[in-house]
C-alpha cells in the first residue's frame, strides 16, 4: 500500500492534511519488508545532505501503523523523499496524528513583505 492508501485505511492514525495529496512521493509502493520502527535516530539536529540510509517516508509509515504508541515517532524522522520542489520531507506523531512535513530551504526567493 502507498500513503495515499494507508491514509485512507487507518484514518484516525494520520493527522488530517491535503497539501501532499497530490505528491509522487504519496504514490511510492514500500520497499522494506519488516515495518518495524527504527531502534534509534543517529545525526539529531542536522539535515541530512543525501538520501543515503533514509527510508521512505511509505515504509516509515507503514511501521508507523504497526506500533504507533512507539515513542520514537515523537521526533521528527528524515525520508529519502522530497516534495516536486526538492524539499525533502519528514514525519512525526504530533499526538494527534502522524504527519508529513516538508523542510523548507530558504533560497532567494523568499522575502519580506513591506509597504511603503
Amino acid at each position: 500500500m502507498n500513503l495515499l492508501d494507508l491514509r485512507a485505511k487507518y484514518p484516525g492514525l494520520f493527522y488530517s492534511q491535503s497539501w501532499f495529496l497530490d505528491e509522487p512521493f504519496m504514490r511510492a509502493l514500500p520497499n522494506e519488508t519488516r515495518h518495524v520502527p527504527p531502534d534509534s535516530i543517529t545525526a539529531m539536529g542536522e539535515v541530512p545532505k543525501n538520501a543515503k540510509g533514509l527510508w521512505l517516508a511509505v515504509d516509515l509509515a507503514h511501521a508507523y501503523v504497526k506500533r504507533p504508541a512507539d515513542p520514537i515517532w515523537r521526533n521528527k524522522l528524515w525520508c529519502r523523499d522530497t516534495d516536486r520542489d526538492g524539499q525533502r520531507v519528514y514525519l512525526t506523531d504530533n499526538g494527534k496524528g502522524l504527519e508529513v512535513h516538508r523542510h523548507l530551504h530558504i533560497t532567494e526567493s523568499f522575502g519580506v513583505p513591506t509597504w511603503a
